[in-house]
């Protein structure tokens, strides 16, 4: 009964309630549309901006709401009283229930609608296996920047083919591997900021076809990559700058990380790289290594070395090593691998992938240049011979001498040089290494190769010509001939060569060449540069008269050459350098170059025409010869920039600083007093580093009127052997002083030195003599007893070395003033003084020395210690330990810490008892202390060859038998000692690698 009564009840709710429920179906349907649209607009315009895809339960569920709406629209919703329309309100029931569904799973989905998809990292790249020491330290480093927080833009540099895009692929694969975001994007040649943003929209999976405006592209992809939250995103083989932001890359982001590579430096700067780094080519036995992984198979002995040369040939660059290895897989034939040689020996190498894949990759640097003076400079580094260090000033010279760097001074000339020289390392064409750069043997080749075309050029430099090559079979059009560094010991009778557009002749560096015929130079009218340094020449033919052209003519060095013919018809010669030649007197003719702005007669003993000096009134650059030269030949050169001269006293030497007029006057070397060659030779070697430099040599010196005119730009001044306590009194004036020497002074009134510096240094003045100086230097200066006191060290914030040796006498090095030493003594604080930028200090051999200073030095820059010799010294007032997380260790610039002989460690006192223990860990292996005992006995010795040449009366005497040997002794007894400590290291490395904490011998022989 209770059923039948359910029955009657629902029946009638159907019927009566109909319409109800068919209008509550219609609006629940309506709102899930609603959602609908929402849905398709909020995925449609995401999907459009991001890499992210809808998830598959979103997708589910708008096919849901579909064939919900399908069924829905389908239905037939009128229906009269009665059994049909009870059906069809169960139907409108159950679809109701199904609307509600669908709008709980929208209300429900969990993270939002769309996934990051995966894919769209890509896949892992080629990469060959990294090989090498170096490569792998590479690869460290780049990890470890991608893990610091403060470096978001990485630089990868280094000449084509060197192995930057293989050692970045390595990255990426690795990147790939942990499920991480990275991003790698090929960058065309054709740099533009539409490509690049569509190429790197392309990567991450992003549409951008939709937009044209450039702005509007970046912020969608800036927004786009943003959403990645952390990713690597990695640019390859970058040759221009461009703004990060233009593009849509905000790299200083959170989680964001660039990698880039290119060839050139300057590119890294400007994209402003947090850190970067250099690929090197491999070294010799990695090079090998890799040649012969490439060959596949190996070599019989005969062919082994011939393989060795070719491998060697390629100069470490992995790309050449691989794809000449590849062209000579399977090559079993000797006579073959001859061949290979031979051709890559004279640059032959024309065909096949060795042009394609390497001369190609390197030659697209040199396009790259766009600039004609550029690819000139690079040019002449090819005319030296094969891994021949090329100095930095000789091949701006050239430069200048041919007339391919142009400017009104010599100065703005050199400026430009060394910038070109800069620009050519940043792009790795050359390589730099000290004052020196070095071309590779490969970008050699491939610029010879671009002479040999256009330019006309012949290179025969260092190929161990034994004579004079057949000039007869050579274009006539040849501009450039370089045969430096051979053996070619005359050109005798029948070389008349004509080559009317020859600019360069380099006969330098053949050592045996004593002759040249008369018809020689005969028809070279257009010669500009004629290079005979460093020849056995003993004259040069009449027919030089021809060279009417002629800009520079070199003789340095030139030891058989005793005199020249006139020179009065060479109306364009701009350089005559005679340096170290031994032509007894100016040749005829010179007056009338009017031309003449360069003229180095530096270590000559020519006999100067009064009066022929002032006529040259072009002169730039001036280096007289050994004798002492009047004041009044050289004070009216005004467009003089550079001096090297010796003056006969104080007196001429102040009658030059009054009457000079050279107001571009930028660089000079001037010596003062009666100088003697062997003396010169000494001291000219340790003045190269500094442009502007004064050598006082025995001279007598008085207060007042007749004190020195020590110029106020000084860089670098010397005293030798005179009154220390009257030339310093001289310094009031002097503001850029880097460098103070003072050699064999020890009269009486130097033991004074420190109350005349404190007294004659105004130091109250904000840039004061010594606030620039970097290093101070005594040595042998026996009647020191103190130094200087500390309000002149306190001023010396600049100051990166203190050397001190041979000063029998001297007791205390900072001086403390009774003041500081009654509050010590009282138990106040003790006096600290701060040098930051001290990185050197040296003592040696000081045996009255029983102080350093009374008080505390603060040296956080101090790299390393050296006290040599020094038995009385009680206390090392150096703080040389800091703390770490609470444990001592030493200073982390601290390199060396050398006490010798050993019983020092024991006698001096350091400011901590574990101080030791602590600093012997950085202390030099054993085996250095005979090297210490070396350089004392090569200090004394030389010390007295330099008393011998003092006392020589002869001025003319070469360099002595016995400083020359001595210095082979010397180099003989030092190569022992090395070959020693080597040995040593090597035995303790293999006995424990936990013993590595000290630095190699390599390091320290540098150092």
């Amino acid at each position: 009964m209770d059923l039948l009564g359910q029955a009657i009840i629902s029946t009638a709710d159907y019927n009566l309630n109909f319409e109800e429920k068919k209008q509550a179906l219609k609006r629940k349907l309506e709102r899930l549309e609603s959602m609908e649209i929402d849905v398709i607009k909020e995925l449609e315009g995401a999907e459009s901006r991001s890499s992210k895809k809808r998830k598959n339960e979103v997708q589910n569920w708008l096919n849901n709401v579909g064939r919900l709406k399908n069924d829905i629209g389908t239905m037939e919703l009128e229906a009269g009283p009665g059994l049909r329309r009870i059906q069809l309100g169960k139907l409108i029931e159950k679809k109701t229930e199904n609307v509600e569904d669908l709008i709980d799973q929208r209300v429900k989905f969990q993270g939002g609608l769309l996934l990051d998809v995966q894919e769209c990292r890509g896949d892992a790249l080629f990469a060959p296996e990294l090989v090498g020491q170096e490569f792998q330290e590479n690869f460290d480093k780049i990890q470890e920047f991608l893990m610091m927080d403060d470096v978001s833009v990485i630089g990868i540099w280094g000449m084509g083919g060197v192995g930057k895009t293989t050692l970045v692929a390595h990255i990426h694969n690795v990147l790939l591997q942990r499920q991480e975001n990275v991003y790698w994007v090929t960058v065309s040649q054709d740099l533009s900021i539409y490509k690049l943003q569509n190429s790197i929209a392309k990567t991450i999976g992003f549409d951008l076809s939709n937009e044209d405006d450039l702005k509007k592209r970046a912020a969608k992809l800036s927004k786009a990559l943003s959403e990645k939250q952390e990713f690597v995103l990695i640019l390859d083989d970058l040759w221009n700058y461009f703004p990060l932001k233009e593009v849509g890359i905000l790299a200083r982001e959170k989680g964001c990380k660039l990698i880039l590579t290119t060839r050139m430096l300057d590119v890294c700067r400007q994209m402003e790289c947090q850190e970067t780094i250099k690929v090197k080519s491999l070294p010799e036995f990695e090079a090998w290594q890799l040649f012969q992984d490439k060959l596949g198979k190996p070599l019989s002995l005969d062919v082994m070395e011939i393989a060795k040369s070719i491998a060697s040939e390629c100069a470490g660059l992995p790309l050449g090593i691989i794809t000449i290895a590849a062209s000579m897989r399977g090559a079993d034939d000797i006579c073959e691998w001859r061949n290979a040689l031979r051709k890559l020996q004279e640059s032959k190498v024309r065909e096949g992938e060795m042009e394609n894949e390497v001369f190609q990759a390197l030659k697209f640097s040199y396009n790259r240049l766009n600039n004609s003076s550029l690819q000139q400079c690079f040019l002449y580094c090819g005319l030296y011979p094969e891994d021949h260090p090329i100095a930095r000033d000789n091949v701006i010279e050239y430069l200048i001498d041919e007339g391919v760097i142009r400017g009104e001074s010599r100065q703005a000339k050199l400026d430009e040089g060394h910038t070109m020289l800069n620009r050519l390392v940043r792009v790795c064409l050359l390589e730099e290494d000290s004052y020196f750069v070095k071309m590779h043997d490969l970008v050699r080749d491939m610029a010879i190769q671009i002479m040999e075309i256009d330019p006309r050029v012949v290179v025969k430099a260092g190929k161990e010509l034994a004579e004079m090559p057949d000039l007869r079979n050579w274009s006539k059009n040849l501009v450039r001939i370089s045969l430096m560094c051979n053996r070619i010991p005359e050109i005798s009778f029948g070389y008349s060569p004509a080559f009317p557009n020859l600019s360069t002749l380099l006969l330098c560096e053949n050592f045996r060449l004593r002759f040249i015929e008369y018809s020689f130079f005969e028809q070279l009218h257009g010669l500009k540069v004629l290079d005979l340094s460093q020849t056995g020449i003993e004259e040069l033919p009449g027919s030089i008269s021809y060279l009417v052209n002629l800009s520079a003519l070199l003789l340095r060095e030139c030891l058989g050459l005793r005199c020249l013919p006139s020179l009065a018809q060479l109306s364009a010669l701009k350089k005559l350098d005679l340096y170290d030649s031994r032509v007894e007197k100016l040749p005829e003719g010179i007056e009338w170059l009017s031309n003449l702005s360069y003229l180095d007669l530096g270590f000559t003993y020519l006999e100067l025409t009064p009066g022929i000096l002032p006529k040259l009134s072009h002169m730039q650059f001036l280096a007289l010869p050994l004798i002492t030269v009047k004041e009044e030949e050289v004070a009216s050169l005004r467009k003089l920039e550079t001096l090297k001269c010796i003056f006969y006293d104080v007196g001429e030497f102040n009658k030059y600083r009054t009457s000079t007029s050279a107001p571009n006057l930028s660089s000079y070397q001037i010596i003062v007093g009666q100088v003697r060659e062997r003396v010169l030779r000494f001291i000219t070697t340790d003045l190269k580093t500094y442009v502007k430099t004064v050598t006082f040599c025995e001279c007598g010196v008085s207060d007042g009127e007749d004190a020195p005119h020590i110029p106020k730009d000084v860089q670098y001044l010397r005293f030798i052997r005179c009154d220390v306590q009257r030339i310093i009194s001289c310094l009031k004036i002097v503001t850029e002083l880097k460098r103070l020497k003072i050699d064999d002074c020890d009269g009486t009134e130097c033991c004074d030195i420190q109350r005349f510096i404190s007294r004659s240094i105004p130091l109250s003045t904000p840039q004061n003599t010594f606030s620039l100086l970097q290093a101070l230097e005594i040595h042998f200066c026996r009647g020191i007893k103190k130094l200087f006191p500390p309000v002149v060290l306190a001023n010396l914030q600049n100051l990166e070395a203190i050397s001190v040796d041979f000063c029998e006498n001297m007791e205390e090095l900072i001086a403390m003033d009774e003041e500081q030493e009654t509050h010590d003594s009282n138990g106040g604080n003790i006096a600290q003084l701060i040098l930051p930028k001290l990185q050197h200090f040296d003592l040696r051999h000081l045996p009255q020395m029983k102080s350093i200073y009374g008080g505390k030095l603060v040296c956080n820059s101090l790299k390393v210690i050296l006290v040599v010799e020094c038995p009385k010294l009680k206390q090392m007032p150096l703080s040389l330990i800091t703390l770490v997380n609470g444990q001592p260790i030493p200073l982390p610039s601290l390199q060396i810490v050398e006490l010798y002989p050993e019983e020092l460690w024991e006698s001096i006192e350091f400011e901590r008892p574990d101080a030791k223990n602590i600093l012997r860990s950085i202390q030099r292996p054993v085996h250095w202390r005979g090297v210490w005992k070396l350089q004392l006995e090569v200090q004394r010795r030389l010390h007295e060859q330099l008393e011998i040449a003092y006392s020589s009366h002869d001025s003319r005497i070469p360099c002595s038998r016995g400083v020359l040997e001595l210095q082979l002794e010397i180099q003989r007894r030092l190569h022992e000692q090395l070959e020693r400590i080597r040995k040593m290291w090597d035995e303790k490395s293999k006995a424990s690698s936990s013993s590595m904490d000290d630095p190699s011998p390599h390091s320290q022989m540098q150092n």
